[in-house]
């Protein structure tokens, strides 16, 4: 006999209502939450995506014909961001990256903090990384007042980093007027803004545990020479909640033939055993499910 596993614990505020976890962004800066709020990724896909087609002939997708004319108009995204597989495989046609799951989802996790204001960085000469380059702030915000201060990282603090070419050896610091509070075990991951490479700042990675740290700092590379206006509203930066657990899991790694007919159906444009298309079957179709679940 099964016994049925029992349900986990509700866990209850000190009123006894149910505990729900959520991610608190709060600001001192006065109108703030109203120009150039915090927002979920999802609500900012970017338009690059969403004027992609969804799918292209198999001729033009291996260069055997011309890939303008042939293209239908991608479909309208919902307001959620969600985009949808097809239900039964194209014999003719081959799916774009608008149906890559892991594009589409790095484009709908996360949140997007975005320049609260206008922010001028010159610097006056190119990159020499010998210890002399140097940055001009000229925002013009008072250094004193929330989300007024640019500072650097300069050589001695970076020490060995890697640089990109074109990259100063400073690394710029922006306190950003935002606290981000996270549930319990909870920590903030911060990462590049996905598929905007084309800034002259690179963020760099890193994870603060913002259920007791509550403060958002920014570093990032520069590599522009001359001056540079990052106008109010800009992206800066990609932040994901991340449960500490989740990245400390034992690790296995381990050799398995039978898992080969998985890897090999990869090569006819799907995962599953022979080739099958699970990827835009079952597996798409079953996240959308899930999805409209955890909405409702």
């Amino acid at each position: 006999m099964f016994r049925k596993k029992s349900a986990e614990p509700t866990i209850r505020n000190l009123d006894g209502t149910p505990y729900t976890p959520k991610v608190e962004w709060v600001t001192a800066m006065p109108g703030l939450v109203e120009v150039w709020p915090i927002i979920p990724a999802r609500t900012a896909i970017p338009q690059w995506f969403k004027d992609s087609s969804t799918r292209i002939s198999k001729d033009a997708a291996h260069g055997t014909a011309p890939r303008r004319g042939e293209q239908p108009p991608p479909p309208p995204l919902k307001p959620s961001g969600t985009v949808v597989g097809p239900k039964t495989y194209w014999k003719n046609e081959t799916p774009t990256l608008r149906h890559c799951p892991g594009m589409v989802d790095v484009m709908r996790s996360g949140y997007l903090l975005r320049a609260w204001t206008d922010i001028e960085i010159n610097t006056p000469e190119p990159p020499k990384r010998d210890g002399t380059d140097r940055f001009m702030d000229q925002t013009g915000l008072n250094p004193q007042d929330v989300g007024g201060k640019i500072g650097a990282f300069g050589p001695s603090l970076n020490q060995k980093l890697p640089l990109w070419e074109g990259e100063y050896e400073f690394a710029l610091k922006f306190d950003t007027p935002w606290l981000c509070k996270t549930p319990p075990g909870y920590s903030l991951l911060y990462m590049p803004v996905p598929y905007a490479e084309h800034t002259p700042f690179r963020v760099l990675h890193g994870i603060t545990d913002n259920d007791t740290f509550h403060i958002v700092n920014i570093l990032a590379m520069w590599s522009h020479h001359g001056s540079y206006l990052i106008e109010a509203g800009t992206p800066l930066c990609w932040l994901l909640p991340v449960k500490r657990d989740g990245y400390d899991f034992p690790t296995e790694v381990r050799f398995d033939p039978t898992e080969s007919s998985v890897l090999r159906s990869l090569g006819k444009g799907g995962v599953g055993t022979n080739g099958g298309r699970i990827i835009h079957n079952t597996y798409v179709l079953a996240r959308a499910k899930a999805r409209k679940e955890q909405q409702t």
